[in-house]
């Protein structure tokens, strides 16, 4: 059964604590997982064949249908997964569920609380960051002239872009140099939100 499966998974070297920080989820679902008295969602299903390097059938013995099956082998004492989203939108918090597409691994040192995957849509921060892309974003409300952060602006889908501070404006700049700066000032500014920094990148072939 899938309980069994997942207590064999997770072994003598990792506790139901650790595993359940792992998937962000509190430690008594995971007992009840693994006493078979519920099963996890499929966002946790994912989680779990991630975090175990095996495949979703596998666990479940029937097929599951997703394009986002686990791909990875990566040592999970140093390892935490994090959802990937296709967006970053205005609203009550910077994700919304139905936007996450998948989960991908990063450093443990990253937690799911604080930093999330975005893909990359489009070539306006070509030639250093390209469509496809994965960029490691840290939720936060404000970042330094010059960083690479995730704005958003007049409430739309977020943009990744280099940020410049000057006394009295913002300038959003593309790397690509056929998407000219966007510059805010005076009451404009407030146009403007910051989501995110981005902390690093990863690129898929």
């Amino acid at each position: 059964m899938l309980g069994d499966k997942i207590r064999e998974l997770r072994g003598k070297n990792m506790t139901q604590r650790d595993l359940a920080k792992k998937l962000g989820i509190s430690t008594s679902a995971v007992g009840m997982y693994e006493q078979n008295r519920r099963e996890p969602d499929l966002d946790t299903l994912k989680k779990i064949a991630l975090l175990f390097d095996v495949s979703l059938d596998s666990l479940t013995e029937y097929p599951v249908k997703t394009d986002t099956s686990p791909q990875y082998v990566f040592q999970t004492e140093r390892t935490n997964i994090l959802p990937v989203v296709g967006k970053v939108c205005a609203g009550n918090g910077v994700l919304a569920s139905e936007d996450i597409i998948g989960y991908e691994p990063a450093d443990n040192k990253y937690s799911s609380e604080n930093y999330f995957w975005l893909k990359v849509s489009g070539d306006s921060m070509s030639p250093k960051i390209d469509d496809g892309d994965y960029l490691l974003i840290r939720k936060q409300t404000s970042v330094d002239s010059g960083d690479v952060g995730v704005f958003i602006v007049d409430g739309q889908e977020g943009v990744v872009k280099k940020v410049i501070y000057d006394e009295n404006s913002i300038e959003l700049i593309s790397f690509n140099p056929y998407y000219p700066p966007i510059k805010f000032t005076g009451h404009d500014v407030l146009r403007v939100r910051v989501c995110g920094k981005v902390i690093e990148s990863k690129r898929k072939w």
